[in-house]
């Protein structure tokens, strides 16, 4: 396996081309008897220094790369947050306009809400990247997001990461439950049918999964930076969390695809709904059914002992 102290390939190749050609040289010059121990001494002291050297001469290369590497993600990372900042500025000034056509009585409540959730998603995709931005001029290297990585010059930027998304998914979440009472008032007037209030509750499967994951990944971040959870755990313990709630949320849809095509059915039954809407309901549920299975499998297999 290689190391930092490794020496570079080439310069193996060069440092044996010089040693044979020394060789050679004292071979055909030298008189026909061994060499003396102190040469012998002298040319095992020059291939260790040379190797020393060699080493030394590929980490500060290694170091140089990496140097660089970090200038290149941090300048990047630079113009992500420039283009951010005006996609939040972009939101803010929707905002503005939202509540100026509520004052004036041509835009609903609900407009208004939709845009605060909206600038406040933007804020939060901005704090992520200044996140990754400090950290990677903290570190000279690429931003880590798993449970096991560490401080950084006494900053935990997974946590605060998982603590900004987290924000993120509780906004997202909020919004479509406002959006899903609403809906209900339709469907109870009306107004609105069953499939649109099903697309409203799919809508929410997303935001609610990841609310419930990040929570569970904040208390194992915790456990892992108190010494409760050993490093070789964080890992599994982490693809558990977000195994069960991948499967969650197929139990929540496979429910909603499963009333959809009984919909459809009776539909088509009274024809209202043709045949190809009917197969492509049950091949929607069925492709879920296989995808919940899959998942639970992967899950069973994460709780193997190892």
């Amino acid at each position: 396996m290689s190391t930092d102290t490794d020496p570079d390939p080439a310069f193996l190749d060069h440092l044996e081309w010089q040693l044979r050609t020394e060789l050679r040289r004292e071979a055909r010059f030298a008189p026909r008897e061994a060499a003396p121990m102190w040469k012998r001494l002298k040319i095992a002291a020059l291939v260790a220094a040379s190797l020393a050297l060699g080493g030394a001469s590929v980490v500060a290369a290694e170091r140089v790369q990496q140097s660089r590497e970090a200038e290149i993600l941090a300048a990047q990372t630079r113009v992500r947050i420039d283009l951010q900042r005006s996609r939040t500025d972009l939101a803010a000034q929707r905002l503005s306009e939202a509540s100026t056509r509520v004052q004036a009585g041509i835009a609903t409540q609900a407009e208004v809400g939709r845009a605060e959730v909206a600038r406040a998603l933007e804020q939060m995709r901005l704090r992520r990247l200044e996140l990754d931005l400090s950290e990677l001029e903290l570190s000279g290297r690429e931003p880590r997001d798993e449970l096991d990585a560490p401080l950084v010059a006494g900053q935990d930027f997974v946590t605060e990461r998982m603590q900004v998304e987290l924000e993120a998914a509780r906004a997202r979440l909020a919004e479509v439950q406002r959006a899903h009472a609403w809906v209900e008032r339709m469907v109870a007037g009306g107004f609105a049918s069953h499939d649109e209030l099903d697309r409203i509750l799919e809508d929410a499967v997303e935001p609610q999964q990841q609310t419930h994951a990040l929570e569970e990944l904040l208390a194992l971040r915790g456990n892992y930076l108190s010494g409760s959870l050993q490093r070789e755990r964080a890992w599994i313990f982490a693809q558990r969390v977000r195994a069960s709630a991948a499967l969650e949320g197929l139990r929540v849809r496979i429910e909603l695809a499963r009333a959809r095509l009984e919909r459809t059915e009776t539909r088509s039954a009274a024809g209202a709904a043709s045949n190809e809407d009917v197969e492509n309901a049950r091949q929607s549920l069925l492709e879920l059914e296989s995808e919940s299975r899959l998942t639970q499998l992967e899950l069973e297999r994460l709780q193997l002992p190892n």
